[in-house]
């Protein structure tokens, strides 16, 4: 691996080698497999989308700044191609619902400008969310699974999936509050 000079890029690195690619491959394959197939439910689909992300770090290996420590990197690249790939799958798209049927708040035009609506704050509020916490909300949400279904996909009780929503929902009135939004 070939680290990079500059202030900006002190601890990144340029993949350079095959062996490079290959000990991230390594390291990180099954632990993102895994987590796409928290985010997924299926895990040919999962592998898919983690050796993609592999095939791409390839192609573009000659631009691509890694950091030192890729690790939240490939979980942030992996997370959004199964959130890209579940989009695709479903022949018609399932939104999340509106921000102010989620949780409750309202749009303030005093507060935020007028081109950022809620629905545009929306993923980026759950992009921010924990990773099982977000998987939790989106497979409620998005992939309209009841909580006993969800518990049985992430072997967890159902307590704990309602918990996580709960969770999910505080964070997100937070994330809004934030960002000059108020409750209804």
């Amino acid at each position: 691996m070939e680290y990079t000079s500059g202030e900006a890029a002190k601890n990144a690195f340029i993949l350079k080698h095959p062996d490079d690619l290959k000990l991230l491959f390594e390291r990180f394959y099954s632990p993102l497999c895994n987590y796409a197939f928290s985010l997924i439910g299926h895990d040919q689909d999962a592998e898919d989308v983690v050796q993609s992300l592999f095939i791409e770090l390839w192609e573009k290996r000659a631009h691509t700044l890694l950091p030192a420590e890729p690790r939240f990197f490939l979980l942030r690249a992996t997370k959004n191609r199964a959130v890209d790939h579940l989009r695709r799958k479903s022949k018609t798209p399932q939104p999340i619902g509106s921000a102010e049927e989620i949780i409750g708040y309202s749009y303030d035009p005093n507060h935020i400008d007028a081109a950022s609506t809620m629905a545009e704050l929306l993923p980026f509020a759950i992009d921010r969310l924990p990773p099982k916490t977000r998987a939790v909300l989106l497979m409620s949400r998005q992939q309209e699974k009841s909580y006993k279904e969800i518990a049985a996909a992430l072997e967890i009780s159902v307590k704990t999936v309602e918990g996580q929503m709960s969770r999910a929902f505080r964070i997100l009135r937070e994330f809004f509050a934030a960002e000059g939004l108020k409750e209804k």
